[in-house]
């Protein structure tokens, strides 16, 4: 790889490597902690499901530029995010988060699929990165 196929590689998988890593610090977060910390509302927890994984496949998509691909990546990676729970203290697994993650990732699947063309030019810029 020279050093322009490496710099474009990074500028298109740096989001959602990053994205993916404060998923894992959030999930590694002791139950307690979040508790104490006044984001154990159930409302909350799903809203911040339900965004952070629309953005993940969003991410995605800028890596692979493929929307199926995406959405996949995203689902599959609700469910290890839930597995990864379960050795986190007073953490556990849940359907319904997976569920989120979900419909969050076809969500942007589908935002990407039909109203790709109406995005503000900001966004499609990002994307095509």
């Amino acid at each position: 790889m020279n050093v322009s196929t490496t710099f474009l590689f990074i500028k298109r998988w740096l989001p959602a490597a990053a994205i993916t890593s404060l998923i894992f610090a959030l999930s590694s977060i002791k139950g307690q902690t979040i508790n104490e910390a006044g984001l154990g509302d159930n409302t909350l927890h799903v809203i911040g499901h339900y965004v952070m994984y629309f953005l993940l496949c969003l991410s995605l998509y800028r890596g692979t530029k493929s929307i199926p691909s995406a959405v996949l990546f995203t689902i599959l990676f609700g469910i290890t995010d839930e597995y990864h729970q379960t050795y986190t203290l007073e953490r556990s697994a849940s359907v319904e988060d997976v569920l989120t993650d979900w419909a969050a990732a076809l969500a942007a699947g589908v935002l990407l699929w039909k109203s790709y063309q109406d995005l503000p030019k900001i966004l499609k810029d990002w994307l095509k990165a």
